[in-house]
């Protein structure tokens, strides 16, 4: 009836609609049955709305429009949305920031949704991922979105009248984290004092941080905007840690992709005592030494990371993000600066 009335002919109604001409006569003709009124007058030069016909076809066009129009905004959008599921520590501190400008710049909905499990993600209907972890994951694109360091950290007013912050309250967080024995592990503090609060979230310990509660072993790219206004002061070094293992334990929790252990004679060259060696993506070099195999290639937009076969070993380096190998073509590797480790997994100095 609409596209009739419009147009004013039931034959160009049917080439618009793609029906034939009998199809719509018919449909009309059963509307006008059932409503108990004439829309159409017929005569020998073709259709006219009647008074009734040409009354009612405004609110028919306008019920139309509505309904074209409520498709388009609430299911027309859903082609350009993007749901983003992450942990509330990330959606807050990471991405809320950036997402500052975005409505001014792009026409894309954006959904952040919070994790509360790390399990959940591979549940959940979302266009992105971010997942804790270094991108072992199944997902056939992938990028780092930040490179994790961990350090204490704690709000200035605490430290006032103390001479070092191992005295100083602690504060634990739940979570993939690093906890304070792993620190301890790593760094050679004390693992003393044992933390009295604990956090099911790392805002919420962040917030207690702040306020000066403790000390707590904070991600670094997560608090630098509370760095660099001073509301928290950083202790130790995590690049120190990463530089000087003391362990083959913590040489393996700081880094991504993680550090490559070896048998320590796989090169040669092995000092006493030593039964690992370790070597971090940057430092195998390439181009010189033993050939090595490429397994698999992983671009990551600033990096390319390499998947290397090397007498029956898997070994994982980076290179520049333009290179041209492939899989199956041959490097040549050696180690430069390795770290070398003995049976209990102590560094060899």
């Amino acid at each position: 009836f609409e596209m009739a009335g419009r147009t004013g002919s039931f034959t160009a109604a049917a080439q618009r609609i793609n029906v034939t001409q009998a199809s719509i006569s018919q449909r009309i003709s059963s509307l006008e049955q059932r409503i108990g009124s004439q829309l159409f007058i017929r005569n020998a030069r073709g259709v006219s709305l009647s008074v009734e016909g040409e009354a009612w076809l405004p609110y028919v066009s306008a019920a139309f429009r509505s309904l074209e129009e409520s498709y388009e905004d609430i299911f027309g959008i859903q082609r350009e949305k993007i749901t983003i599921s992450a942990s509330a520590s990330v959606n807050e501190l990471w991405l809320s920031p950036r997402l500052r400008d975005w409505q001014n710049k792009n026409s894309q909905q954006i959904t952040l949704s919070t994790i509360v499990l790390q399990a959940e993600s591979s549940v959940l209907d979302t266009t992105i991922h971010l997942q804790y972890g270094t991108g072992e994951s199944e997902n056939s694109h992938k990028s780092p979105l930040f490179s994790e360091q961990i350090s204490p950290v704690a709000s200035p007013d605490l430290l006032k009248g103390t001479a070092s912050w191992l005295n100083l309250p602690r504060l634990a967080v739940s979570g993939p984290r690093l906890g304070w024995h792993e620190w301890s592990r790593l760094s050679g503090d004390p693992i003393t004092p044992v933390p009295k609060l604990r956090f099911d979230s790392f805002s919420a310990a962040l917030a207690a941080a702040v306020s000066g509660a403790g000390v707590m072993l904070a991600s670094l790219p997560l608090c630098s905007p509370l760095l660099d206004q001073g509301k928290l002061v950083q202790f130790g070094a995590p690049r120190d840690i990463y530089e000087n293992p003391v362990s083959v334990y913590a040489a393996s929790r700081l880094g991504q992709p993680r550090i490559n252990v070896l048998p320590a004679d796989v090169f040669g060259g092995a000092p006493d005592g030593a039964v690992t060696i370790g070597l971090r993506p940057e430092q195998i070099m390439q181009g010189e030494g033993e050939d090595s195999l490429v397994q698999r290639i992983e671009r990551l937009g600033d990096q390319t990371r390499l998947h290397l076969s090397f007498k029956d070993h898997a070994l994982i380096t980076v290179t520049d993000a333009h290179t041209t190998l492939k899989d199956g073509d041959t490097v040549k590797i050696r180690p430069q600066n390795p770290f070398y480790f003995d049976a209990v997994g102590a560094r060899l100095t």
